[in-house]
């Protein structure tokens, strides 16, 4: 390896400001705009396999996949770094979002958030003696983290975002985690009648998301 080798090292604003602006708020390249074409593209693929989500209006699908891709980075952020590094992250998110304007996608996401702690909760017999050990720790371990970084000063919101992800991990690695971010999807699109080829392409864009925000992440060193 030479001298300077190595990662570059960015901070948790200034990532989260590049990732955002250039992946999911772009600006127009030549009068397209580069996330609603995505969008576009992602809606007529589903669409062709099952017409119910004609029935959803384009506007709604492009804004949900926006809070969606968002809760994903978030995800794929506390995977890859701290504790602290993560409540930096959701803190500054929030804030990033309130001054766009955008306080409702933030309102959005906790919809998906939510989806990300049922995730951590199964793979075990239900109604069994281990999911109920499982589902007592998991609380426990939430309610401490939750208290520890109140008590330093941490929003709350911000705290019990990140805490919600706690154990995501292991969701993720097998395979819970998009599957259930895919059924609150069409929950919140009011479509849940949508077929299982139609939900597995909602499921297969979400994983691009997750594999996405990885690849970008891996580039650099969160200081």
């Amino acid at each position: 390896m030479g001298l300077f080798s190595g990662k570059s090292k960015v901070t948790t604003e200034n990532f989260c400001t590049d990732f955002y602006n250039q992946w999911i708020f772009s600006q127009d390249i030549g009068n397209i705009d580069p996330w609603k074409v995505m969008c576009e593209t992602s809606y007529k693929m589903i669409a062709d396999i099952d017409p119910t989500l004609k029935q959803v209006d384009f506007s709604t699908f492009l804004y949900e996949l926006r809070a969606i891709r968002i809760e994903v980075f978030a995800t794929v952020w506390g995977h890859q770094v701290n504790e602290k590094l993560s409540l930096e992250q959701s803190e500054f998110t929030k804030h990033y979002l309130e001054e766009r304007e955008d306080g409702n996608i933030w309102e959005s996401m906790g919809n998906y958030n939510q989806a990300i702690a049922r995730a951590t909760m199964g793979g075990f017999p239900k109604g069994s003696r281990r999911e109920r050990a499982h589902i007592t720790y998991m609380n426990l371990t939430r309610a401490d983290f939750f208290d520890k970084w109140i008590e330093l000063g941490y929003d709350g919101e911000a705290v019990a975002r990140v805490g919600n992800r706690l154990g995501s991990y292991k969701a993720w690695r097998a395979g819970k985690g998009n599957v259930f971010l895919a059924f609150e999807l069409t929950r919140q699109l009011e479509c849940e009648e949508l077929d299982d080829e139609a939900r597995l392409g909602m499921i297969t864009i979400i994983h691009g998301f997750y594999e996405g925000a990885l690849e970008a992440m891996k580039k650099v060193k969160i200081i």
